[in-house]
């Protein structure tokens, strides 16, 4: 839609006003949807009441493509797309890849459409976000699609995995209250990593890290402060690992490759 300055100006006023940090891109954003004054209006209200702005578009860009999203899924953060491409490099084209947590599917889509001959597993729990997952997959020939939760024993007739990348739930239960307002909005079963947020950790190293192929590879996002304590836990369990930096220059990833 066409917004003059006025109009442009007064919806960011009224944005901020609301506590809505980057009210000028999201106002920028909306400008490029082919919305009604009568749309426009509506989602400018819902939006200052907390609702997150993908949810109300319905879609989430992420690593070069857009994602399908709603209530009752993850919405992707530019952070995780360091996740992607630190799985991408050194994967061999013909890569098994296990994508354990995969919520909206944006990280395993993401890999099955940047490497079209591996084969790509998204495990996800919710049935909420399997609607989405499945929704963002398509008809990609590459993608295999499944309700799981990954800390119980996985399937024993899929074949093992080269590469394992996961954006598990990592958030202390306690911190959910007083997480900030759109991110409350979220499903708390894609937040909530349990007493100490190291829950689902435990159960990837327990159950999913054994399968991986000789010279396979991991990549896992998690909180701040976490992942030198992931490392840790991951080598105690016999995967010596590193720790890596996202965008913002924070250490957020924990990854390591096998001995062959």
């Amino acid at each position: 839609m066409t917004l003059s300055f006025d109009e442009f100006e007064a919806a960011v006023r009224f944005l901020r006003a609301a506590g809505v940090e980057d009210a000028r891109w999201e106002i920028a954003r909306l400008a490029r949807e082919e919305l009604n004054s009568i749309q426009f209006n509506s989602i400018l209200r819902r939006r200052a009441s907390g609702i997150p702005l993908q949810y109300l578009l319905g879609t989430s860009d992420f690593y070069g493509y857009t994602f399908a999203v709603g209530e009752g899924v993850l919405i992707p953060r530019p952070e995780t797309e360091y996740l992607v491409a630190y799985a991408l490099n050194g994967m061999e084209l013909n890569s098994i890849v296990y994508d354990l947590c995969a919520g909206s599917g944006c990280i395993g889509v993401s890999i099955a459409k940047e490497q079209p001959q591996a084969e790509v597993y998204l495990f996800e729990l919710s049935e909420e976000a399997l609607f989405y997952s499945r929704k963002n997959a398509g008809d990609l020939p590459n993608t295999y699609i499944l309700r799981q939760d990954i800390t119980t024993p996985p399937p024993a007739n899929l074949p093992r995995p080269d590469v394992i990348v996961s954006n598990p739930p990592y958030i202390p239960t306690e911190e959910l209250p007083i997480l900030q307002r759109e991110v409350q909005k979220e499903p708390p079963m894609a937040l909530d990593g349990g007493t100490d947020g190291l829950y689902f950790y435990h159960a990837i190293a327990k159950y999913w890290l054994p399968l991986l192929r000789p010279a396979g590879r991991f990549v896992v996002e998690c909180g701040e402060e976490q992942p030198i304590i992931v490392a840790q836990m991951f080598a105690n369990a016999g995967y010596p690992a590193r720790t890596a930096k996202d965008c913002f220059g924070v250490e957020r990833f924990v990854i390591a490759a096998l001995p062959e």
